[in-house]
């Protein structure tokens, strides 16, 4: 594989089953392992063959996430990774070249000589040695850079800097330079003959005291990061940026490996996470929005797409209204909200519920019940937080109600039959008062 091509389309995907907390994880480049039955859930992402991982500048060939139940988050979820994804597989690849910086102290003299003379009397003395070590300078597949090479006077001595590069021969490994430095440690009777500088031009002999700060480095092409003396290529949604590979930033992608820039969303378009390496990662974006009582998964404030399912958990004593789901998409406009449980108590041993493990109800959800005689009665939670009494028997308020409005029907009745009576009666003595008048009715003197 070269720099260039799109690393995803070889790769082999495993999708991860649901858990029960957690968002579903995209394997992305790699390949997910999950374990249902962990606690905390674990899930562990590797590459496949020959392909790694970078991270904080070193390969590595796996990584684990965990999720906290609690807030339902893996522990890699962050707000410029909202959704949780990985950093894409990538590959190693053969350096461009090597370089070995290292400085040389010299005694036999009280001043610089010219830094070219410098670098060609050492070169001519390490392509003479015997040492296999050298051997890349006697093949001209290293050299010394004359241009790199500096020399100061210090502590009674020659302090000379050089640049040892290595641009041919086995460049798939370190081992030619590692070699080199090594026999160049271990150096205590190296000599070199130059010229002092002066007029005379006299020659002088340097003879080499120590090595010291011998250090090996790589350069690698645009598009990739030096890592352990190899070159890597930046994955896609990554750049390369000063030598280090870097994920695109918001609103940009990168479609292809080895890139060094990243793309611009088209206008209006935004990326929700860091990283994006498609066009179609630029959407509209929708900010998980806060529920009280309760927390969401993608966490609130967090960016995601408006196609994001976004899930509601209620904390302890609290629930969803009932018959609502706890599942839906961020853009949409009913969002499910927490309420307060309402707590059942049961004052009526007759009183048979018809689900007799239920201790509260959600917000409007019913409960059903039965009480002697087979009289089927119920209770509804329409008041987050209230107390529901399961009863079969009329309690004291409705009694008192009853009473009082037995009384007023009884007063009420009584008052209406006592003027009955009276009417009857004033009709009555009326009548009789016309009779005596008319001489119907006859009074017995005695």
């Amino acid at each position: 594989m070269v720099a260039g091509t799109n690393l995803s389309s070889i790769i082999t995907v495993q999708p991860i089953s649901k858990n029960t907390t957690c968002p579903v994880l995209d394997s992305g480049t790699g390949i997910l392992t999950c374990s249902q039955t962990s606690s905390p859930v674990s899930c562990s992402y590797q590459c496949p063959e020959n392909l790694y991982l970078l991270s904080d500048g070193a390969l590595i060939y796996s990584l684990t996430v965990t999720c906290n139940s609690s807030t339902a988050q893996w522990s890699h979820v962050s707000p410029s990774n909202s959704l949780g994804n990985f950093p894409p597989c990538t590959e190693k690849v053969t350096p461009k070249s090597y370089s070995l910086n290292a400085t040389l102290k010299f005694v036999g003299a009280t001043k610089c000589s010219d830094t070219a003379s410098l670098a060609s009397a050492l070169t001519a003395v390490l392509k003479d040695s015997s040492s296999e070590a050298y051997g890349c300078m006697d093949n001209g597949n290293c050299f010394i850079s004359s241009k790199n090479t500096t020399c100061s006077f210090s502590n009674g001595g020659l302090e000379v800097k050089i640049l040892v590069i290595q641009t041919g021969g086995n460049l798939s490994s370190p081992q030619t330079m590692l070699d080199f430095k090594s026999q160049l440690e271990a150096e205590t009777s190296l000599k070199l003959s130059v010229e002092d500088g002066s007029r005379k031009r006299a020659v002088l002999t340097l003879t080499l005291a120590k090595t010291e700060a011998a250090e090996i480095t790589t350069k690698c092409e645009a598009g990739q990061q030096a890592v352990n003396l190899s070159c890597v290529v930046c994955g896609v949604g990554q750049y390369e940026n000063g030598g280090k590979c870097a994920d695109c930033p918001l609103h940009s992608y990168s479609a292809l490996s080895g890139s060094t820039q990243c793309k611009a969303c088209p206008d209006g378009l935004k990326t929700v996470s860091t990283g994006s390496d498609s066009k179609t990662d630029c959407t509209a974006v929708c900010v998980v929005q806060e529920v009280k009582s309760g927390y969401r998964s993608p966490a609130a404030g967090y960016p995601v797409t408006p196609d994001t399912k976004i899930t509601t958990f209620c904390n302890s004593g609290y629930d969803l209204e009932t018959n609502q789901t706890s599942s839906t998409k961020c853009g949409d406009d009913n969002k499910p909200n927490c309420h307060k449980q309402c707590p059942i108590t049961k004052s009526s041993v007759d009183a048979k519920l018809h689900d007799p493990a239920v201790s509260v109800l959600s917000y409007k959800e019913k409960l059903t019940f039965t009480c002697p005689e087979e009289e089927t009665l119920s209770v509804t939670c329409t008041k987050p937080g209230t107390s529901l009494l399961i009863t079969c028997s009329v309690s004291e308020e409705t009694s008192a109600v009853v009473y009082f409005v037995s009384g007023i029907v009884g007063g009420l009745v009584f008052v209406a039959i006592v003027i009955m009576i009276a009417v009857l009666l004033m009709r009555y003595r009326s009548r009789l008062g016309s009779m005596r008048r008319r001489g119907v009715v006859h009074v017995d003197p005695t």
